[in-house]
């Protein structure tokens, strides 16, 4: 593997990345089991991912132009913060209404990692470097989504992001700030 610069946020972003896709379809085996719990159709589940997609395309729109305003740190943390909000709520929801609130949350979080995956490695490199990050990042995205289902076992556990949050736990919080707002290298427009 080639040496790359900022490495350590590289892989932040990626799991960053990692987290909105497992997020979408860890729980995919347990639709069964969802739908069973809440005493719905297990048709009825699905507007569980449709809440999360619609959310997530949303709240891209947002998190662009405010972490152009504000940095990336903080739109990331709030991001976090509200990924974390909608996990609490998946973990606690007694009806399937309150799970696709919950799942609405969540994909409002996670569609700043949308956002970052685009920007963030325009901030940080250029030319080779540039296309080296992306290919790493897409690997990521690409990979993340086929493990999901293979990590979901109990339904609470998947949607809580179980076995995503402690990405966000151990990364982001000790995340140092390379850019702040606006923040673009040399070259870029």
């Amino acid at each position: 593997m080639r040496k790359i610069e900022n490495f350590h946020l590289l892989v932040m972003l990626i799991l960053l990345v990692a987290v909105g896709q497992m997020a979408q379809t860890i729980y995919v085996p347990t639709i069964a089991d969802i739908a069973h719990d809440l005493s719905v159709r297990t048709g009825a589940v699905q507007r569980v991912m449709a809440a999360y997609l619609m959310t997530y395309g949303f709240s891209q729109l947002i998190y662009g132009p405010l972490s152009d305003r504000i940095g990336r740190r903080p739109v990331i943390l709030a991001g976090m913060v509200i990924f974390l909000l909608g996990a609490t709520g998946a973990l606690l929801a007694s009806s399937l209404t309150m799970l696709v609130a919950a799942s609405a949350i969540q994909g409002m979080g996670t569609g700043v990692a949308g956002v970052m995956a685009r920007t963030m490695p325009r901030d940080l490199y250029a030319g080779t470097a540039l296309r080296y990050a992306n290919s790493l990042l897409n690997m990521g995205i690409l990979v993340s989504p086929l493990l999901a289902p293979v990590m979901g076992e109990r339904w609470r556990w998947c949607l809580a992001g179980g076995p995503v949050m402690p990405f966000y736990w151990c990364f982001v919080p000790v995340w140092p700030s390379p850019c702040s707002a606006g923040c673009r290298k040399p070259g870029h427009s």
